[in-house]
Order: structure tokens, then C-alpha cells, then sequence
């Protein structure tokens, strides 16, 4: 079972969008400091955190630690970096902004990359795809993927939609 706190006042959201867009009765309001037991938690689109709560409490959308600098609610510990800017320098060879450095942190929190051999294999496999993160979509077309439906490219046009991106280029839909 994990723990998530509340870093600030903030809201948790029964869908992954913007405050603004949402009814009142899509939003529960979070104090600073309130502490949650959560079966499960992932990313999810617009830089929110899905939060599924223990207890059948429901699933919530969060925004992440630096999402668009707004509060956060983040897993216990994941507020000191794996990798800091002068190591991120020195691994991609190339100045990596600060956003991007953040997201890379994230990612390592979330998915427990945080002994050295995980890291290492992890930064050197999106170093690789990435060229020390230049490029996060894959510098094809993607017409080489045009009805790959092993992949799930039955449509036309899916293979340009899901070429590779992000720092691992993920080539396929899930």
C-alpha cells in the first residue's frame, strides 16, 4: 500500500482535464497536509497522476509535483532528484531544461528506477533512442508502420499517429 500527501491545497479531479472545464461535482478539495492510503497510482494525460485510493474510495486525477507549477500531491520521497541538472549535462552530453529534468525524476520515482544498475540501464537505453534526448519522436514518418495490426495500426494513418516518442520512441498503441 502506498501514501500519498497533500503538498498544498488542492483539488482531486474525476477527470484528467483542467479545473476550469470541470462541474463542481467532478472536484473534491484536498487540504494541505491530508494524507491518503492508494492501491495504485499512474500517469495520465495533461500531466496528471491517476490515483486509484484504497478502500474503494474511487479513482482521482492529480496534478503532478511541477505540473504547470500548481500544487501537487506526490508520492512520499519523490521530491529529491535521482538526476541533477549537472549530471543530466553530463549523461546526454547536451543542456537539458528544467522541465525535462523534472519529468525524467518523475519517472524515475514512479516506476522505481532508483538503485544504480536500474538507472544505468534505463538512462543509457533513452539516451540511445533519444539521442541524449534531442529527439522525443522518432525522426521517421512512421509510414513504415502503416497496418501493423499486431500493433493496433488498423486504420489508415496510424502509423504516422503512433511513431515512436518520448525518450523510449514507444512505436505502438496500448
Amino acid at each position: 500500500m502506498k501514501t500519498i500527501v497533500a503538498k498544498a491545497h488542492t483539488k482531486f479531479q474525476k477527470l484528467p482535464i483542467q479545473s476550469s472545464e470541470l462541474k463542481p461535482d467532478q472536484m473534491v478539495a484536498v487540504t494541505a497536509g491530508k494524507t491518503y492510503e492508494v492501491e495504485a497510482f499512474e500517469p495520465a494525460e495533461n500531466v496528471h497522476i491517476k490515483v486509484t485510493l484504497a478502500a474503494n474510495s474511487g479513482t482521482f486525477y492529480a496534478f503532478s509535483k511541477d505540473g504547470d507549477g500548481l500544487p501537487s500531491v506526490m508520492p512520499e520521497g519523490a521530491e529529491e532528484p535521482l538526476i541533477t541538472q549537472p549530471e543530466g549535462k553530463a549523461i546526454f552530453g547536451n543542456f537539458i531544461r528544467e522541465d525535462e529534468l523534472a519529468d525524467l525524476n518523475r519517472c524515475l520515482h514512479f516506476y522505481q528506477i532508483n538503485t544504480p544498475p536500474r538507472i544505468c540501464h534505463f538512462i543509457s537505453k533513452i539516451a540511445h533512442e533519444s539521442g541524449g534526448l534531442k529527439w522525443l519522436k522518432e525522426l521517421s514518418d512512421g509510414s513504415y508502420l502503416e497496418g501493423r495490426s499486431d500493433w493496433g495500426n488498423t486504420c489508415s494513418g496510424d502509423g504516422p499517429k503512433y511513431k515512436g516518442s518520448g525518450a523510449l520512441h514507444r512505436t505502438k498503441q496500448l
